[in-house]
């Protein structure tokens, strides 16, 4: 994808290598505003794959899970979760009507991906973070809940 390659590269903050990996073993991931993928620990690594191999330039999470099977595998509540992505993404995106890289990205997702497209042409727009995640590794289910949100355990 050479909308990300043409990114300037972000400076992250002293640190932020620390704060990954004392969060093992859960996975972490800081992603830009833009949902490039600027830093990630070895958990977060190996429950999407082994991410090291995914090319520099592919490296968006837009990108990855709305064109790459794995990444659309290991999400239990795709549906909900796709939305979510969508939608929040429009909501990042206000402040950057004009700019060619964020215009680019989403052209190029449009046009890799139906699921995209179709959800892009709802202009729905959401800033709330999803109040529960779950995803499948080949290590087992991972089931993460947004902060502020009650968690419920079913029997």
């Amino acid at each position: 994808m050479a909308v990300t390659a043409e990114t300037p590269a972000a400076t992250l903050p002293d640190g932020v290598d620390t704060i990954l990996e004392q969060l093992e073993p859960f996975p972490a991931v800081v992603l830009s505003e833009r949902y490039d993928i600027l830093a990630y620990n070895g958990t977060f690594r190996f429950m999407v794959g082994d991410f090291d191999e995914v090319p520099d330039g592919e490296r968006n999470y837009l990108w990855l899970f709305f064109t790459h099977r794995y990444w659309q595998a290991i999400c239990v509540n795709r549906d909900r979760a796709a939305l979510h992505l969508v939608n929040s993404m429009r909501a990042a995106m206000a402040p950057h009507l004009d700019d060619p890289l964020w215009n680019a990205l989403v052209a190029r997702l449009r046009e890799a991906s139906s699921e995209f497209e179709s959800l892009w042409r709802r202009s729905d727009v959401t800033a709330m973070a999803m109040a529960e995640k779950e995803f499948r590794s080949p290590y087992g289910e991972l089931r993460s809940m947004a902060p502020g949100w009650p968690s419920v355990e079913t029997g």
